[in-house]
């Protein structure tokens, strides 16, 4: 015969047993067998009935897993729990130690006491994690850590609650490391396997990890340079929403690796890591190492950090091509860290919230990437389009002031074709006004901007406070050359206050898609400026330290309050010099083109406390120069003044030639 028996117990442990015919003895010989393990079942649980001041504290315990229908951080693998309980006093109460991981733990504890229970969960196959005599701290060993293991995950998680009665405590374990992937799209590692290099295995280098995890707070400690060694790479594929667009794309999956993020705050907050480095290798030798492109990458406990090519033309990749890599922190674990801004941004992926409205300031976090596009796009409520001249001309008009706090942190702009090189608009209408503060631009772009240039006669009112734009790659910007290449340009009235502009430079003719355009506007300009006052504009320099200022036709630049300056380039292209220039400061060179001593003047004024190296003074078709244009006030010291191809030594020896 066959049949079941179902066996019921005080702990409602329930046991199923299919058997076959048998004889009678034989039963009767199993249930006491069985009998005699559930009675050591409950002994080692503690699952037995409470005094009357005690109560059962069942606890539902579940993993916040990824996405269940994959392999990789799907939590399937842990399969073995520790737990401990601490008074309110953090006194050690009870303990269970390399349990197997069920949905349910049942213990009993006192009526009306206040309990902390700390839990960690892991794969019993990795032998790396240590529960301290604290029974509260693990300690993680990286030594002979394998990378692409899928064993090293681990989740924890901690809970206060009072006893009132019976109850049931529903506790969702979760991740207790940052994910580090890397990814290739397969058209690229098709590439690579044809030119010799097919990926085998993969290994990563991390600098100061952390070593130790709190279980009752969740801090970290220790600060560990760890070496995930090479090992053969995921078989299944990588999905990441790359461009941002709300779809996954699929990648072939070269790297893996959990690690405790070393944040040196809450062990929850976001950090970045220094020279990573990624070794990937193939069976016949050849082997290409990753570190371009990763500095101060974003990692955080229970996120993704995905490092991806691009696809696509101009992409580059990772092994093939020029490196150009995206890294996105993903928040794909957990739910309660909204990070969407952490994402590199695309074309038209703009950061303006209900936290953008008039008067509010904007706090801009660190490790920003853009690519493609605008970091600040418009909100639809709040800007107007109007006569769109193409995606780097679109006529906008901001209709609120708005603030904008970096907070000391670093926007680095990464474009990988000129089509999409990347700008910032920083503008806003009539009577609004625009701050900008405390922000780094790193990159390459096409430029930071005060102002719309197809709006340019709007009232723009812009300041910008302790931001720095140094040593950024500039794309050419101007459909024809007709202007220069420059990192900022001013469309209104912009104050630069402690500011730093300076050492940008062209990208070169490797990247830049309008390389023609560029040597016309180079050779034009005699190079790349770090600051442009186009036509119509007031630009105030304010204890600033610039590199190279263009002032245009009719622009309007002030240098003051200990500013430094290299050089002063006034230079109308059209010949309507209206230009107003005025220097309170030190100046290395300037330089000023004058097309007709009558016709639409410049006014040049040396204030008293100013210095210049040299004064050079030109006038275009012999014209001769108008000493009536420029004004030096007593005090002002100039060391050379050139006008026409004669060398002055001194204002009065000038003023006396002309």
């Amino acid at each position: 015969m066959t049949g079941t028996i179902i066996l019921f117990y005080p702990n409602q442990l329930i046991i199923h047993l299919n058997f076959k015919e048998m004889k009678k003895h034989l039963f009767f010989g199993m249930f006491a067998a069985v009998g005699m393990t559930l009675a050591t079942s409950c002994t080692n649980d503690e699952n037995i009935i409470p005094s009357s001041n005690e109560a059962q504290v069942t606890f539902s315990l579940g993993l916040e897993s990824g996405i269940n229908t994959r392999t990789i951080s799907d939590g399937t693998g842990i399969n073995q729990l520790f737990y401990a309980i601490f008074d309110k006093e953090g006194k050690l109460v009870k303990k269970y130690t390399n349990k197997e991981f069920k949905e349910e733990e049942t213990i009993s504890l006192i009526k009306g006491e206040t309990y902390t229970a700390v839990f960690w969960a892991w794969d019993k196959d990795c032998e790396a994690y240590t529960v301290e005599e604290d029974n509260k701290t693990v300690t993680i060993n990286y030594g002979e850590a394998l990378n692409n293991d899928e064993n090293r995950d681990a989740f924890f998680k901690n809970v206060t609650f009072t006893v009132d009665g019976n109850e049931n405590i529903s506790i969702v374990l979760k991740r207790a490391f940052a994910q580090l992937n890397v990814g290739i799209p397969q058209s690229e590692f098709d590439e690579a396997k044809a030119d010799g290099l097919e990926i085998k295995n993969s290994k990563v280098e991390i600098k100061k990890a952390a070593t130790t995890l709190n279980l009752m707070d969740g801090t970290v400690g220790g600060a560990e340079d760890i070496t995930f060694e090479a090992n053969v790479i995921p078989t299944e594929k990588l999905y990441v929403d790359a461009d941002c667009n709300g779809e996954d794309e699929e990648y072939v999956y070269l790297s893996m690796s959990y690690f405790l993020a070393n944040d040196e705050s809450d062990g929850a907050s976001k950090t970045t890591l220094e020279d990573l480095k990624f070794t990937f290798s193939s069976d016949n030798g050849k082997s290409f190492i990753l570190t371009e492109g990763l500095a101060n990458a974003p990692v955080q406990r229970n996120h993704r950090t995905n490092i991806v090519s691009l696809d696509g033309a101009g992409g580059g990749g990772i092994i093939t091509g020029d490196v150009t890599v995206k890294v996105l922190l993903d928040p794909l674990y957990d739910g309660e860290h909204t990070l969407t801004n952490e994402k590199v941004w695309e074309t038209n992926a703009g950061i303006y919230t209900e936290e953008a409205l008039a008067g509010k300031t904007i706090e801009m976090p660190n490790g920003w990437h853009i690519r493609n596009g605008w970091i600040l796009e418009p909100m639809p409520e709040n800007w107007s389009t109007d006569k769109p001249n193409g995606i780097d001309d679109t006529y906008v008009i901001y209709r609120e002031s708005y603030n904008i706090d970096g907070k000391g942190n670093t926007v680095t702009f990464e474009p990988y074709a000129y089509k999409f090189a990347a700008k910032n608009v920083f503008a806003a209408a009539d009577d609004a006004i625009v701050t900008v503060k405390n922000l780094n631009f790193a990159g390459e772009h096409s430029g930071v901007y005060a102002g719309v240039y197809v709006n340019r006669y709007n009232k723009y009112t812009t300041t910008f406070e302790n931001v720095n734009i140094v040593n950024n790659k500039l794309f050419a910007y101007n459909n024809n050359g007709q202007t220069p290449i420059i990192a900022f340009t001013n469309y209104g009235t912009t104050e630069l206050k402690n500011c730093t502009i300076t050492g940008s430079d062209w990208v070169g003719e490797d990247k830049d898609g309008r390389t023609d355009l560029a040597k016309i506007a180079i050779e034009k300009f005699d190079g790349v400026y770090d600051v442009f006052a186009p036509n119509t504009t007031t630009t105030k320099i304010d204890n600033s330290t610039i590199g190279r200022i263009y002032v245009n036709a009719q622009g309007i630049l002030e240098v003051c309050n200990g500013s430094k300056v290299d050089e002063i380039i006034c230079d109308p292209i059209d010949g309507l010099a209206k230009a107003k220039v005025s220097i309170d400061a030190e100046v290395s060179n300037l330089e000023l083109l004058q097309y007709s001593p009558t016709s639409y003047p410049y006014t040049l004024t040396i204030k008293a406390n100013a210095k210049i190296g040299t004064l050079n003074l030109n006038s275009k078709e012999g014209h001769t120069f108008n000493k009536n244009n420029i004004i030096f006030e007593e005090g002002a010291n100039i060391t050379t003044i050139i006008c026409n191809g004669t060398e002055y030594t001194s204002i009065a020896a000038f003023k006396a030639a002309i």
